[in-house]
């Protein structure tokens, strides 16, 4: 009876081993497929590195760029526009950077006031505690409307953000494919016009002459 005992109990042991092993084998699978994936998507969100443009000195110097682009035949370049395009983007970044001070400001003030109704409701709060004069004579209905006009205030500023964003990121858009078609500065030395305007700088060597083309390798 004894070595019956024995004999299920190792046999258990022995199945409960299996099982174990491979468990272990599909979690190891699970998370090598798991990395695989991670990895793969982080190779799909790779992109190019983008090109960095002087928006600045584009617009101060327009329209010798446009002269140069014009003399080296590329028509669609317009550098103008790059300077406008460049205000635009400086004016929509600033506001939105006003924008996000104001909502901070809102959300400083949010915070005062949910402290102050937290002290009134465990009865510590005094007239001084409260964030402003202006608010030391608020009940609790007063705080809680002060603080639902607050919340409301914070909602529009932030829709405005995220539309300013949106905007900015079309006239980002347009700023840096307008940029990317303006041509290299020429050298002052290149000649300007067809190969007929064009000199010899320097010539290294000895120029052999043929008299007769040769029309077969061994001639």
């Amino acid at each position: 009876m004894l070595g019956r005992i024995s004999a299920t109990s190792r046999l258990r042991n022995i199945h409960s081993c299996l099982r174990t092993c491979a468990g272990a084998r599909v979690g190891a699978h699970r998370r090598n497929h798991q990395q695989q994936q991670q990895l793969g998507s982080g190779q799909q969100r790779r992109t190019l590195i983008q090109p960095s443009f002087d928006y600045k000195h584009i617009r101060d110097n327009a329209q010798a760029l446009l002269e140069n682009a014009q003399n080296r035949n590329v028509g669609d370049a317009r550098p103008h526009r790059v300077g406008e395009l460049y205000d635009e983007f400086r004016r929509l970044t600033t506001l939105i950077n006003e924008k996000r001070s104001e909502l901070n400001s809102l959300s400083k003030e949010l915070g005062n006031l949910a402290r102050s109704q937290s002290k009134r409701r465990k009865g510590e709060a005094k007239d001084a505690d409260l964030p402003t004069a202006s608010n030391s004579g608020l009940d609790q209905s007063g705080l809680l409307a002060a603080m639902a006009n607050l919340r409301e205030n914070a909602g529009v500023v932030k829709a405005t953000i995220q539309a300013l964003d949106a905007q900015l990121g079309v006239v980002e858009t347009r700023l840096r494919y307008e940029a990317s078609k303006l041509p290299n500065i020429t050298h002052p030395d290149t000649p300007i016009g067809d190969e007929s305007r064009a000199r010899t700088v320097k010539t290294v060597g000895t120029l052999h002459t043929i008299d007769k083309i040769p029309l077969d390798p061994s001639d």
